[in-house]
């Protein structure tokens, strides 16, 4: 029973009646002092085994004592009566709920983090994959466009090596036909 701390709350809030009148003379000649175990587990909708487990802590407590003299059952003491204007055990219930609440939690950012992790591993390696994909995709015509350069700078050396194939090949012409005309020159 996780609730059973607000059902030891209703329990202390039914025999207060019963208390107040007790205290306050104001009973009548057919008064009784506390509350059948029947009534109790009828009123807050509990088997006898469950009533007897709600009240172990408060007979602990001494916030409740056992009566068999007008009925057999129990009434409220001045504990008791405090420690539901306290609401003692709606806190503890409040606390109980909190300290689950976290372990939850706490429990489900374990599982989370599990996750994160194989998630953020398979993340990086997408990522890296990824990464590498662009990067070929934005160099890879570069490198193309660099080839294509080269390409007509080699073809562009071809012309001028050939140029000047040409113009060393007429130079030569040249100086060997002047030296003729020289050679000619002198003889004559």
């Amino acid at each position: 029973m996780g609730y059973i701390n607000k059902k030891r709350h209703e329990l202390l809030d039914l025999l207060s009646d019963n208390f107040i009148k007790f205290n306050s003379d104001n009973t009548d000649s057919d008064f009784k002092l506390g509350v059948s175990f029947g009534e109790l587990g009828a009123s807050l909708n509990l088997s006898r085994d469950e009533v007897e487990l709600v009240l172990a802590k408060l007979y602990e407590q001494k916030e409740v004592q056992y009566t068999n003299a007008d009925l057999v059952g129990v009434h409220l003491t001045a504990k008791g009566a405090s420690s539901l204007t306290d609401e003692r055990y709606l806190n503890l219930e409040r606390e109980n709920n909190l300290r689950d609440l976290e372990a939850k939690l706490a429990q489900s950012n374990l599982d989370t983090n599990k996750i994160s992790v194989r998630n953020s591993n398979t993340s990086i390696f997408i990522g890296v994959v990824t990464g590498v994909a662009l990067i070929v995709q934005i160099l890879l015509p570069f490198f193309n466009s660099k080839e294509n350069e080269i390409e007509k700078i080699e073809n562009k050396i071809e012309v001028v090596s050939k140029k000047n194939t040409t113009l060393e090949k007429r130079f030569d012409s040249l100086i060997s036909v002047h030296h003729e005309v020289k050679i000619d020159t002198i003889r004559n």
